[in-house]
């Protein structure tokens, strides 16, 4: 997966968490909020920092109000829960803040103003 970075503002820092996973391994986790800043309608997201990523150079990056860029990929798992549907996950992993924007300075896509917006679907089938 591509190495995607978000520069943002971070807004809220959650508490960190811990457990074991089914082979008796610690996890560590630290949930972070941000909002985007440099583009007239700012996104906002939740980023994760996981195990390794979790060191003391990026953790000291999370103060409310500062400016960082965020190096991360998409992680996404899909299992089947106990009532038998599938259930779905999405999370952005960070591995890496830095102070500022270290991004190439792509400009945003701009909102096509022009003409009426006519959703398209996709037929599925809803049997797997």
């Amino acid at each position: 997966m591509a190495n995607l970075k978000f520069y943002c503002k971070v807004t809220e820092v959650l508490p960190g968490q811990q457990g074991t996973n089914r082979n008796g391994e610690p996890w560590y986790s630290q949930s972070f909020m941000v909002e985007e800043l440099g583009t007239k309608y700012p996104s906002k997201a939740m980023f994760v920092l996981w195990n390794k990523a979790l060191t003391q150079e990026n953790v000291s990056k999370l103060g409310i109000d500062n400016e960082v860029t965020i190096s991360f990929n998409i992680y996404h798992r899909e299992w089947i829960g106990t009532d038998g549907n599938r259930k779905f996950s999405t999370e952005l992993r960070a591995w890496k803040i830095e102070d500022g924007d270290t991004t190439e300075q792509v400009k945003p896509a701009q909102k096509q103003e022009e003409g009426e917006f006519q959703p398209f679907f996709v037929q599925v089938d809803d049997k797997f």
